[in-house]
């Protein structure tokens, strides 16, 4: 098994409910969940938009590879109604599942699969929920904590724990 380090994100319909069933979805068909962080209030990041995003970060056991993962949570999204997310743009979704980290694997060879996540460290939507899931966790590439990483973002859009 390995872990996985996730970030699901909605802002469409029930947010709320929506972050639920994908969570249902990924113990069906990806792995053991382990831990999730408290749901986070976000402000859209890269793009405007009228309506928050509510994010929540969760550690899963996968015996599936990265690609395998990859393809796993896409269907996921397709599955809850999330239109094709192949367009180059930001916009509203009722589902996004991020892979963040994978163990301590780098990967970057491959244009739809780059772990650990790009930008994660400009991003506050993405450091609360795992700073709080997995404060310690160690980015590999960077060799700072989750933590140490929350510190440092510049980002200043807000992010609020429900």
């Amino acid at each position: 098994m390995a872990e996985a380090h996730l970030l699901l994100g909605s802002n469409m319909g029930d947010c709320l409910k929506n972050l639920a069933k994908a969570r249902e979805y990924l113990s069906k068909y990806v792995g053991i969940i382990k831990g999730v962080s408290q749901v986070f209030l976000t402000q859209p990041w890269g793009f405007e938009c009228k309506d928050l995003f509510y994010n929540q970060a969760v550690l899963i056991d996968t015996e599936f590879f990265p690609k395998e993962l990859l393809l796993k949570v896409k269907n996921i999204e397709l599955l809850m109604g999330r239109k094709s997310h192949f367009s180059g743009r930001y916009e509203p979704r009722i589902i996004d599942i991020d892979i963040i980290y994978y163990e301590n694997f780098v990967i970057n060879h491959e244009p739809e699969l780059v772990v650990p996540h790009p930008r994660m460290e400009q991003r506050r939507f993405v450091l609360e929920p795992l700073s709080q899931l997995a404060p310690d966790k160690k980015h590999p590439l960077k060799n700072k904590t989750s933590k140490q990483l929350l510190n440092e973002c510049p980002d200043q859009h807000f992010v609020i724990r429900l």
